[in-house]
């Protein structure tokens, strides 16, 4: 340390009392620099902070970074956004002298600021059944340490591998971050989620054909609950493959196939009880078969008939349709396949009945076409029931008035008890209970004592003998004029009249229950009525001994061709000549029995006349309740059947008598009238009492598959 004085002196000596003084030292020792804190190896931050002192307290610093010119600074002495890399700070004391530390301090370090990236290169599958689990992984970082973690587990120090033991089943996490030396971590850990799956997968078929179908392509929809599950497919017990939803199939082969698909989900669980669907194919429609009504079968009664149908499929029947002319009818789905169906009246004309089978597949096929007649008609009125029980009534006789034909009446017989005319209502208009008579016919405009009348005659079983009436007209009654008992052979049972078409002599056919028949001439004794025999023959050709069987009875005559029919009632109904002289010559014109059209007995015969010929023989064929129509002309072709059913009134059984005319009875039978006995005419539900049905010809005309003639216009009786 030293000291400089000075003071001044003036001109007159004085000197200043208190001079100047300086002191100073002469430092020639430069001070020595310590870092007393600051980084140093690597360190992660990009900021740096020292501290730093001097064994000059009162020395300054300079400092100078990575060699740049020394600059002020002091302690603490803080970096920012220091450069990545190796970093030096050299620091160094200034004392107050001016000396400088010569051998500044140096600090050196790395700075590493960026962090490693961690990558995980295996691990288990996303799905997996293992309960273990290994894991590898890397960092870009050579250097860098590991943490893992499982699940929300905390962070550890770990190496790869990692192995996991006893991994539970369910969804994971393993996580891994790479830390650098420099204590970087990886701000975005490796992660990797899977699970541990171990339940098989469960498969539904979600579509799929019907259990029978007609088609030979089949769909399938299928699904699993596991959305990643893939799926295996095979048909028929075949080789699993690769499939997806929906596996289609063409060109399948007919009959029974089955279908099965399995899922196997992410893990690789196979689901072990995989679904199945069992289908067939049936492309062959049933066999069908209508059994019943037999084609070409005619009804001519109210009854049921049973419909019937045999169908067979190997997969089975599952319904049969029935139609009746193109309509359907009814669907039975139980076998015996059929139906009940009501014949009568309503229901006449033709039917063709066809079935319809139906599989499981919907495959169909019909049957052959029955086609079936109902000639069924109505009667519209009946006559009063006869007076006496039993099988009483037999034959009627139709007699039209030619004034007014409204007024024409039914003429028919009571075998026990006589002779009733009823009006067109059927009321009973008089009884005449002098005879026993089995049959009647009618013939108009016969000369008799000077006057044009209408006869009638019966055969009388109470004696065997003709009986002859006349018509009043006015009262529309009868009055005997048989002028004696006309015998005519024992056993007489039928008859009908004859009017000869060479010189118009009045004759009567009748016939015995041996099968004789005799030809009568009427011949006029004044008022009265005698008849003598003419012709016999016997029907029969064999001889035919005594019997309780009735062999003939009902006839009838042709005026305008001459022909004579008889009916042989078991038979059949034979054409003769009606003239006298024609002998025994005969044709047959029906049978009963296998390729005929009759039912023993044959019983009455009627003859529809219409102009120029034709018209129609008619024959109760009693056996089957109905009544047979041939052709007038033509051979006497066989031409329909019918019989009579319930509607207005009952029905008509077990016939004896008919008669018919073309002509228009006024209003209430315009296109002419069929009658017929009843030989089963309820009158309480518990008795009968037979009598006559009346049915409006058109009725009988119309109902035919092939309608018969209606003619009501023309009067056979022209040129009497």
């Amino acid at each position: 340390m030293h000291v400089f004085e000075v003071r001044a002196v003036d001109a007159w000596g004085n000197a200043d009392p208190t001079p100047v003084r300086r002191r100073w030292a002469v430092d020639l020792t430069a001070p020595q620099t310590a870092i007393d804190a600051g980084p140093s190896g690597l360190t992660a931050g990009r900021s740096a902070t020292f501290d730093f002192s001097s064994d000059e307290p009162d020395a300054a610093f300079e400092c100078s970074l990575d060699d740049a010119a020394f600059e002020a600074c002091g302690s603490p002495h803080e970096l920012r956004e220091v450069a990545e890399g190796d970093q030096t700070l050299a620091v160094r004391a200034v004392d107050r002298a001016g000396n400088a530390d010569p051998t500044p301090e140096r600090r050196s370090w790395t700075v590493d600021a960026t962090a490693p990236d961690t990558t995980i290169t295996s691990a288990p599958n996303p799905a997996t059944r293992s309960s273990q689990a290994g894991f590898a992984f890397s960092s870009d970082d050579p250097a860098a340490s590991f943490r893992c973690r499982v699940d929300a587990g905390e962070l550890e120090p770990c190496a790869s591998p990692r192995v996991l033991a006893d991994v539970s089943e369910g969804e994971h996490v393993f996580e891994v971050v790479a830390v650098d030396p420099a204590g970087n971590a990886d701000p975005s850990p490796a992660r990797h989620r899977w699970t541990v799956d171990t339940t098989p997968p469960k498969t539904t078929i979600t579509s799929a054909p019907a259990a029978l179908v007609k088609t030979n392509s089949a769909s399938f929809g299928f699904s699993a609950n596991e959305p990643q599950a893939t799926f295996k497919c095979r048909r028929d017990a075949g080789a699993w493959s690769a499939c997806t939803s929906p596996k289609r199939y063409a060109s399948l082969t007919e009959g029974p196939h089955t279908f099965e698909v399995r899922a196997t989900d992410a893990a690789g669980n196979v689901d072990t009880a995989p679904p199945q669907r069992t289908w067939t194919i049936d492309l062959t429609p049933p066999s069908i078969e209508l059994s019943a009504p037999s084609s070409g079968t005619t009804y001519t009664r109210d009854q049921t008939v049973a419909v019937a149908a045999t169908a067979a499929d190997p997969n089975g029947v599952t319904k049969v349709d029935f139609y009746d002319n193109g309509s359907l009818v009814r669907s039975d789905t139980t076998s015996p396949f059929g139906l009940s169906w009501t014949v009568n009246s309503s229901r006449a004309g033709t039917h063709r009945w066809t079935a319809k089978a139906s599989d499981g597949a919907r495959n169909s096929a019909s049957s052959g076409e029955s086609k079936v007649e109902v000639n069924v008609v109505a009667a519209s009125r009946e006559t009063e029931p006869v007076t006496n029980d039993g099988d009483a009534a037999d034959d009627p006789a139709i007699w039209v008035d030619r004034d007014d034909p409204g007024r024409s009446t039914v003429i028919a017989t009571d075998k026990f008890g006589g002779l009733a005319v009823h009006d067109l209502s059927g009321r009973r208009l008089h009884f005449y209970a002098d005879s026993r008579p089995n049959n009647v016919d009618v013939r108009n405009d016969v000369l008799l004592g000077g006057e044009r009348v209408d006869l009638v005659v019966t055969s009388d079983r109470a004696n065997s003998s003709l009986r002859v009436y006349k018509v009043d007209p006015v009262t529309r009654g009868l009055e005997h004029v048989s002028a004696r008992t006309l015998f005519a052979g024992d056993r007489l049972y039928g008859l009908c009249m004859y009017k000869s078409r060479t010189n118009a002599d009045q004759y009567v056919f009748t016939t015995d229950d041996l099968g004789l028949v005799r030809q009568w001439q009427l011949v006029a004794d004044g008022d009265r009525v005698d008849a003598r025999e003419v012709r016999s023959f016997r029907v029969p050709t064999e001889p035919v001994e005594d019997s309780q069987d009735q062999l003939t009875e009902g006839c009838v005559a042709d005026d305008e061709t001459g022909a004579f029919y008889v009916a042989e009632e078991d038979v059949g109904i034979w054409r003769y000549g009606a003239e006298p002289g024609a002998g025994e010559e005969r044709t047959r014109v029906d049978s009963t029995g296998q390729g005929g059209h009759l039912t023993a007995d044959v019983e009455g015969l009627a003859l529809y006349r219409a102009a120029d010929g034709r018209g129609y023989l008619l024959a109760s064929s009693q056996g089957d309740n109905s009544f047979s129509v041939y052709e007038r002309g033509a051979g006497n072709a066989f031409v329909t059947r019918f019989g009579i059913g319930a509607a207005e009134v009952d029905q008509v059984g077990a016939t004896d008598g008919i008669d018919v005319t073309n002509m228009a009875l006024g209003d209430a039978f315009p296109n002419g009238l069929f009658i017929a006995h009843d030989g089963y005419n309820p009158i309480s539900p518990s008795a009968h009492r037979q009598n006559f049905k009346l049915v409006p010809w058109e009725r009988v005309a119309r109902s035919m598959s092939r309608p018969l003639t209606v003619d009501p216009g023309w009067d056979p009786r022209r040129g009497d």
